[in-house]
Order: C-alpha cells, then sequence, then structure tokens
C-alpha cells in the first residue's frame, strides 16, 4: 500500500504540477544581481499595465458623462409628466408615487457629479504618471480629449 504523501490528488479535478522557472530557480527567491538584468521587462509590464489602466479610467469617464446626461434627460421627462399629472388632476397617490421617482432622478445627478470628479481625478493622475515615463499612444490623445470635454461640462454647470 503506498504512502499517503506520496498518492497525488486530483485538487477540484485539476492535478497539481510542478513550476519550473528559466534560470532554475523562482524570481522571487533570486538575489538582487541575478534579476537587475530584468527589471526592463518588469518595467515594461508596468508600463503596459498603465495604458491598459488609462484606456480604462478613460472609458470610466466617458460611460458616468453618459449617465450623467441621462439622469438629466430623466428628470426633464418626469418633469413634464408630473406638471401633467398635476394639471389633469391626477389620483394624489399616483401623483405621490410620480414626485418620488422625479425626486429619485434628481438625486442621482449629484451621485454622478461626485463619481465623475472621482474618475477625473484618477484620469489625470495615470495620465500624469504616464507623461512622466514619457509613454505616446492613441490613449493618452484619448484621454486629453476626455478631460477636457469632463472640464468643459464641470464649467458649463458652475457657470
Amino acid at each position: 500500500m503506498a504512502n499517503k504523501a506520496t498518492i497525488q490528488r486530483p485538487i477540484h479535478g485539476i492535478r497539481k504540477r510542478e513550476r519550473t522557472w528559466v534560470g532554475g530557480s523562482c524570481p522571487c527567491e533570486s538575489s538582487e544581481e541575478q534579476t537587475s538584468g530584468r527589471s526592463f521587462s518588469v518595467l515594461g509590464k508596468v508600463n503596459m499595465a498603465t495604458l491598459r489602466n488609462l484606456k480604462i479610467k478613460t472609458g470610466t469617464c466617458k460611460r458616468i458623462i453618459k449617465e450623467l446626461y441621462s439622469y438629466e434627460k430623466e428628470v426633464e421627462t418626469e418633469a413634464a409628466k408630473t406638471a401633467d399629472m398635476k394639471e389633469k388632476g391626477a389620483d394624489p397617490y399616483d401623483l405621490k408615487q410620480q414626485e418620488n421617482v422625479l425626486a429619485e432622478s434628481r438625486m442621482m445627478i449629484p451621485d454622478c457629479h461626485k463619481r465623475l470628479e472621482t474618475s477625473l481625478a484618477d484620469l489625470k493622475g495615470t495620465l500624469a504618471e504616464l507623461e512622466e515615463a514619457n509613454q505616446q499612444g492613441p490613449e493618452m490623445d484619448e484621454a486629453r480629449s476626455t478631460i477636457a470635454e469632463v472640464e468643459a461640462l464641470f464649467q458649463k454647470k458652475d457657470a
């Protein structure tokens, strides 16, 4: 009978595999002298991840802008619907429910502004980090145009 320690049992249907590393040992166990030649590739991966993050944060800003416009449009339509219901003398319960819908829509606009300010700050930080690393690409230009669009939106709201 085999010893229990020597039996290789599947873990959730997958057999445990041994990992092999180039150079014979795990990079995390290597000394600093051995990893110094690999530092460039590690930095390259960090920059690629940052470009990816920039693209994600740009998309986030654009999505929140769309949500903001959508909520503003919803507030206009719900306000018109509420006014129409008041004018026609609708049932007080229905009118109260419609006013609640309108109030909820109005509450979402400041929430969108807050989320947009937060995502704009994240986007600016990531863009500044990439500019310090002298990165270039279409993602950078798209991020700059999104920043300009959001800042113009905030200036329009303040005026």
